[in-house]
């Protein structure tokens, strides 16, 4: 017997934290301190952590002396980062449509929390409703896959076995869609959730924040502030400053 869950069924599942359990604290320190030494956010400035999960991104935000305001599709997600991090607030909401207009100084999005749809006029209008949500010169970071690296490294098959568990893991690519199934058994039902995301190249980023509404600055390979090279970058990181 068989049980198929979407991604956004997958979201609100406990063995989501088991298999990005490596998605740790100090990578989220990592990230935060990569965005403060680019000197485009001031201390106490309230940012928008946008697709926040669980509130990683944000408790080191917190820490590091911002005020923060996370959104999160995932009523699971949410409640574990109101459990984790009280001194932010975290709100369950869907970020294609608005719910502020020009309020915060700083917008972040990590780790791929973006390009869930495959048509694109949903994917910008989440940025849209970001640029809404953001004052006038307010840096925005969107942090998103390679698509050039993700094709030259794709695993098709690994299992993974994680503490009482052994998950079966397949991706492929499929109309411009990188797919990831993760695979488990539980009883006498096999559980199956699927991830997906968009296979956005540079150019065609570029292009959607500009149509939103941002100018870019910089773009990045890695959290270790690395140029970003086509081929060879991990990460596509974007820093752009909110025009109006």
């Amino acid at each position: 017997m068989e049980n198929t869950g979407s991604w956004r069924e997958w979201f609100e599942r406990e063995e989501y934290f088991l298999i990005y359990s490596h998605r740790n604290e100090r990578e989220a320190q990592q990230i935060v301190d990569f965005i403060v030494a680019s000197g485009h956010i001031n201390q106490g400035a309230l940012v928008l952590d946008a697709g926040c999960g669980y509130g990683r991104i944000s408790k080191w935000l917190v820490k590091s002396g911002f005020r923060v305001v996370g959104v999160d599709l995932s009523k699971q997600m949410i409640n574990h980062a109101r459990k984790n991090m009280p001194q932010a607030i975290f709100i369950q909401h869907d970020l294609r449509f608005p719910y502020w207009d020009n309020l915060f100084d700083c917008a972040i999005s990590i780790f791929s929390s973006f390009g869930y749809w495959e048509d694109d006029l949903h994917n910008l209008a989440m940025l849209e409703s970001i640029a809404r949500a953001m004052r006038n010169g307010g840096l925005f970071v969107l942090d998103y896959l390679n698509p050039h690296y993700v094709k030259k490294n794709l695993i098709p098959e690994e299992t993974l076995h994680i503490e009482d568990k052994t998950f079966n893991i397949k991706r492929w690519i499929a109309n411009n869609m990188v797919y990831k199934e993760i695979s488990w058994t539980e009883g006498n039902k096999t559980l199956k959730y699927r991830e997906q995301l968009k296979l956005i190249n540079i150019d065609e980023l570029i292009g959607m924040l500009e149509c939103a509404g941002f100018i870019p600055l910089n773009v990045y390979g890695n959290y270790r502030g690395e140029p970003f090279s086509t081929y060879n970058s991990e990460r596509t990181i974007i820093f752009c400053v909110r025009i109006r």
